[in-house]
């Protein structure tokens, strides 16, 4: 039977497609039109912390985290402004995490990379208790398989810095130089697939070794410990082996296809919490891929 599988945001935030570009709209709907301020901090004996201070949501009081007083805050509609000037960009969903990311995910029109259809994905971040900087970032998925390939290639950067942008004289250059950097990253990354589907693997016993490698531990491990990892090469081999990736068998590319399969679908509880764990761990930390990928070439003819 065919897996389902889907993007790790599609259990996430709110679906704000009927909103179109519109900033505002989008921020009302998802519930992240609030105003944040700041708000000094005093013990119970009454002394005030002069290095810190709380930051709030100003119509209720609601505490979401202490900065330095120095700390700039940047209200939601100011750091997402611009990108209702982003042409061909549709917004599909908004939300806030429990650790205070406060994002929206925009879709920009397709790319083929090796005759595969990929679906550009950016996911615009900011936060209001010092813990995510103002950004960007690009996170390909691969249309046929729902397969997130968010880490940076080689030396290809997919995150893109929103915080210098602000300097820019219009929202306009800001929205330019967001679809420039992503387009330079999408042709990087299209660049690094062919190379890596002319690195090839000698056979499927390679592969195998190649997945040993990768998930062995090399200290002592219980017999549920090893159960559990034995089940994560089989969910790895099976990702690798399915019909989707047929054509890049036997290849790098087809290995680092199977692995952020493997990543964005492997199989978790779905609880409101795990869901919002994995599309954060998937998205944002999966420096996991350029690992395997380094493994895997290592074992290339």
């Amino acid at each position: 039977m065919r897996r389902t599988r889907t993007a790790t945001w599609i259990n996430t935030g709110t679906d704000v497609r009927d909103c179109g570009n519109d900033v505002d709209r989008i921020l009302e709907k998802a519930h992240l039109d609030y105003t944040v301020d700041k708000s000094s901090i005093f013990l119970p004996n009454g002394f005030e912390i002069k290095d810190r201070v709380a930051t709030i949501r100003k119509e209720d009081g609601t505490y979401i985290g202490v900065v330095s007083p120095t700390y700039e805050i940047y209200q939601n509609a100011d750091a997402f402004r611009f990108i209702s000037e982003i042409p061909n960009i549709d917004i599909l969903k908004a939300g806030e995490t429990h650790t205070g990311l406060v994002y929206m995910i925009g879709k920009l029109p397709d790319v083929t990379v090796l005759n595969d259809t990929f679906e550009p994905y950016v996911i615009f971040q900011t936060s209001h208790n010092g813990r995510y900087n103002v950004r960007a970032t690009i996170c390909p998925l691969r249309f046929v398989c729902q397969n997130q390939f968010s880490d940076a290639f080689k030396h290809i950067s997919n995150t893109i810095d929103i915080r210098h942008s602000r300097r820019l004289p219009t929202l306009v250059a800001q929205a330019q130089e967001l679809l420039t950097d992503t387009s330079e990253y999408m042709a990087g990354f299209t660049n690094s697939a062919e190379e890596l589907a002319m690195l090839k693997i000698a056979s499927r016993d390679t592969v195998y070794q190649i997945i040993d490698k990768f998930f062995d531990s090399a200290k002592e491990i219980s017999e549920r410990q090893k159960a559990a990892m034995d089940e994560k090469k089989e969910f790895f081999m099976q990702c690798y082996l399915e019909e989707d990736n047929r054509e890049f068998q036997g290849t790098v590319w087809g290995l680092a296809n199977a692995f952020s399969d493997y990543m964005t679908h492997r199989p978790r509880k779905n609880t409101a919490y795990a869901n919002e764990s994995a599309f954060m761990s998937v998205t944002f930390d999966n420096k996991a891929l350029s690992r395997f990928v380094e493994l895997a070439s290592s074992f290339a003819r």
